[in-house]
C-alpha cells in the first residue's frame, strides 16, 4: 500500500529550526511568515514568505483587505535578497469565513524582482490549517497537492488541505509551485536571491458558504473508526515502497502497527505512530502507550515513555512520537493552540516523557527494513474537558548538554548523546561531545548555513521564567535575562578564541530550556552572523568542548562563579596572564636591585642608564623565556 508521509520542520528545532510545523502531502502547515499578520484585520490578503533559514527578514509589504470580487494586488520588497525555502503562499486572515468557504482565488501574475515568471499551471485555493480559518493559495509549496494520491479532495477536517476549489479546470491539473524550481534557492540550490516579489490575483464566488463545510476553530466529534499507522520517513524525506500493517482502533486494548521496506532505509529526523481523526473518533483523552518497538525484527530498548498528543495543533490526528528531533513533551497548554499539546501520557508526568523513544543509533544511516510497533490503547470513548493539560511542575536540577553539527560529518541536537552535567543554578559546568559519541568520521567541516554550536539546559528556562529571572522582551521573546554567561572553547583539547559579546541567551525556541547560543543557523538568534567562535577553528577530529560560568539565573543555591579560576584549577589552561606578569615584575625588580647595588659608586646619571637598562634585559630576557616555554608546550 503507497504511504503518504508527513514531515516536521522547526522550531524546535537546533532542534533544528525556529518553529516547529506539522507538514502533510495535502496537511497543515502552520508557518511562521516574514511579517507580523497578529494585527491584521479578518479578509485581509497578505504574502507568506519564507527564506532558507525559517527566519524573519526586513521587507515591505503590500497587503490587501478582500471587499467583494475582483482583482487584487499584494507584494514583497525585501531590503536584501532572500534565498526562498520551500514553502511561500498568498493568504487570507481568517478568510474561510470573511470571504466564504467556497470563495476562490485565482492567481493571475507573479512577478519575482520584477520580471513576470511563468506560471507552471492554474492555482487553487483551501483553507489552510484543518480548523477552515486561514483561506491559502500555494505559490510554492513541495509538501502540498491540490488532491490526494487517488485524485480526491476531502472536506474540511478530515486532516488535510481538504475543501480545494478553482474557478474553472479540473482539480487534479492544479498546481501548488506555480513557479520553477529556479527561484527557490533551498529546493534547487540556485543561488537564486528573491528582491521583490507582487502577486496580482482573482477573487469569484466571495462571501459564498459550500454546502457542508463548517467554518469553526473547534473541532466537533467524528463517526468512525479511527486507523492506526506508521509515519515512516527518510532524512531526505522522500518516498520509499513498503508493506504498511495499519489496525482499527475499536476500543481499549492492545494493538500493533507495522512497516516492510522494500529495501533498506534510514531513518529521517521525525517518525510517528498516528491516528487519522483519531482526537474526533477515539476521544481527546484517549492515551496511546508504546509497549515495546522492534526494527529489523528485534525489540529494542526504548529511551523512556512516550506521550500522546495531537497531532496538528487543531485536536484532530492523535500521534505518538517514536523519533522526532523537533518536537518535545510540553503540558503548559492544551489543543488547537498550534503547539502539539493538550499532552497525556499513562504515567501522568508528561515532563518525564521523550518524543525519541527510539534510540538515535537507530538514525544516522542505520539500514531499517522493518518496524513493528506495540501499544495499548485506554481511556477510549473518553474527551478531556479543555484539553487535557496538566501544571507543570517547576524542576530544580536541569541537565546541560552539547548541540554540535557542521553540516556534513559531525551532528548532534539531542540529549543522552555526548557527556552530560546536572546543575541546579549558577557555576561553572563542562558539557562535551566526541566523535565516536555521535558516529562521525574525521575532523568537523563546518558549512555556514547548516552550522549548529550550543549549549541547552534542560527546564532552566522554565524555572528561571518562573523566578523572573527570563522574561519576554518587546517582541515577545523569552531572551530578556539577569543571567550572565561565560565561555571558553576547546577544540580537541585546544583552547579556541571567543568573542562573549556575541553569546545569545534566552529560551529561545520556547521549550522550558535556557539556551546558551554561540553558532546556530536556525533559530534566528543572529549568531549565525555574528559568532561567538570563528566556524575555521571548529573543527575537532576527536572532541569539542564548551566550559560555561551562568551567573544571575536566581535558581538553587549562590556558588561561585569564576571561569578563569576553574580553568587553571582544573589544568586546562596554563597561569593567567596576571600571574605571570606579576612574577616578571618581581624577577625585574630583584635583577635592578643588584645591578644598583654593584654600580653604587657611579654617577646617579649613570647608575639610572644602568638600572634602565638593565630591567629591559631582565624583562625582555623572562618574557622571552615564557613564550619560548608557551610555543614548546603548544607543539607538544
Amino acid at each position: 500500500m503507497k504511504k503518504s508521509f508527513k514531515k516536521i520542520l522547526a522550531g524546535t528545532t537546533a532542534g533544528m529550526f525556529a518553529l516547529t510545523a506539522t507538514i502533510g502531502l495535502n496537511g497543515s502547515l502552520p508557518v511562521k511568515a516574514a511579517q507580523d499578520t497578529s494585527s491584521l484585520e479578518d479578509g485581509t490578503a497578505y504574502l507568506n514568505i519564507n527564506n532558507a533559514d525559517w527566519a524573519d527578514f526586513e521587507a515591505e509589504y503590500t497587503n490587501v483587505k478582500i471587499t467583494g470580487d475582483g482583482s487584487y494586488t499584494v507584494a514583497m520588497k525585501a531590503k536584501e535578497g532572500q534565498s526562498l525555502v520551500q514553502f511561500n503562499a498568498l493568504e487570507v486572515v481568517n478568510g474561510e469565513s470573511a470571504l466564504g468557504t467556497a470563495c476562490v482565488i485565482t492567481v493571475d501574475s507573479i512577478k519575482i524582482n520584477g520580471e513576470d515568471v511563468e506560471l507552471a499551471g492554474p492555482s487553487y485555493t483551501c483553507s489552510a490549517d484543518c480548523g477552515a480559518v486561514t483561506t491559502r493559495v500555494n505559490l510554492y509549496n513541495e509538501w502540498n497537492a491540490p488532491t490526494d494520491e487517488d485524485g480526491n479532495s476531502p472536506l474540511v477536517g478530515e486532516d488535510n488541505h481538504p475543501d480545494s476549489r478553482m474557478a474553472s479546470g479540473e482539480l487534479k491539473d492544479a498546481k501548488a509551485c506555480l513557479f520553477d524550481a529556479s527561484y527557490c534557492d533551498a529546493s534547487s540550490g540556485s543561488g537564486f536571491k528573491v528582491e521583490s516579489m507582487e502577486v496580482n490575483f482573482t477573487v469569484s464566488n466571495y462571501g459564498v458558504m459550500a454546502e457542508g463545510v463548517s467554518v469553526t476553530a473547534e473541532p466537533e466529534k467524528m463517526e468512525g473508526t479511527a486507523k492506526g499507522h506508521l509515519n515512516i520517513n527518510t532524512p531526505d524525506w522522500s518516498g520509499f515502497d513498503a508493506d504498511y500493517e495499519d489496525v482499527e482502533i475499536t476500543a481499549d486494548g492492545d494493538y500493533s502497527v507495522s512497516m516492510i521496506a522494500k529495501a533498506p532505509i534510514a531513518l529521517g529526523a521525525f517518525n510517528a505512530l498516528e491516528f487519522e481523526n483519531g482526537e474526533l473518533m477515539m476521544g481527546t483523552a484517549t492515551i496511546v502507550t508504546v509497549t515495546a518497538i522492534e526494527i529489523n525484527g528485534e525489540k529494542i530498548g526504548l529511551e523512556g515513555e512516550g506521550y500522546t498528543c495531537s497531532a496538528d495543533g487543531a485536536g484532530k490526528t492523535t500521534r505518538v512520537n517514536l523519533y522526532n528531533e523537533y518536537n518535545d513533551p510540553d503540558a503548559t497548554a492544551t489543543a488547537g493552540n498550534d503547539k502539539h499539546i493538550d499532552q497525556r501520557c499513562a504515567g501522568g508526568d508528561v515532563t518525564a516523557c521523550t518524543a525519541r523513544m527510539i534510540p538515535a543509533s537507530y538514525t544516522n544511516g542505520y539500514e531499517v527494513t522493518s518496524i513493528k510497533v506495540d501499544f495499548t490503547v485506554s481511556n477510549f470513548g473518553v474527551w478531556a474537558e479543555g484539553g487535557a493539560a496538566v501544571e507543570k511542575e517547576i524542576p530544580t536540577e536541569f541537565t546541560a548538554f552539547l548541540m554540535f553539527a557542521d553540516g556534513t560529518n559531525w551532528e548532534n541536537f539531542n540529549m543522552g548523546v555526548g557527556n552530560e552535567v546536572t546543575l541546579k543554578g549558577d557555576g561553572v559546568y563542562e558539557v562535551s561531545l566526541t566523535a565516536e559519541q555521535c558516529g562521525a568520521a574525521g575532523k568537523a567541516v563546518p558549512v555556514a548555513d547548516s552550522f549548529v554550536f550550543l549549549v541547552d539546559i534542560d527546564g532552566l528556562g522554565l524555572a528561571m521564567e518562573a523566578a523572573g529571572t527570563l522574561r519576554e522582551n518587546a517582541d515577545e521573546k523569552l531572551v530578556d535575562t539577569d543571567a550572565t554567561v561565560e565561555v571558553a572553547v576547546f577544540i580537541d583539547g585546544q583552547k579556541v578564541a571567543t568573542k562573549s559579546k556575541n553569546i545569545v541567551t534566552g529560551d529561545i525556541e520556547v521549550n522550558g530550556r535556557f539556551r546558551i547560543d554561540l553558532v546556530n543557523a536556525f533559530d534566528g538568534s543572529g549568531t549565525k552572523e555574528n559568532p561567538v567562535c570563528n566556524l575555521d577553528d571548529l573543527t575537532p577530529e576527536k572532541e569539542v568542548k564548551v566550559v560555561f560560568a551562568l551567573k544571575g539565573t536566581g535558581v538553587g543555591e549562590a556558588a561561585e562563579v569564576d571561569l578563569n579560576k576553574y580553568l587553571e584549577e582544573n589544568g586546562l589552561v596554563e597561569a593567567t596572564t596576571e600571574a605571570a606578569t606579576e612574577a616578571t615584575t618581581a624577577a625585574a625588580t630583584e635583577a635592578t636591585t643588584e645591578a644598583a647595588k654593584a654600580e653604587s659608586g657611579k654617577s646617579n646619571t649613570t647608575m639610572i642608564i644602568i638600572i634602565i637598562v638593565a630591567a629591559v634585559v631582565v624583562i625582555g630576557g623572562v618574557a622571552g623565556g615564557v613564550v619560548a616555554a608557551k610555543k614548546k608546550k603548544g607543539q607538544q
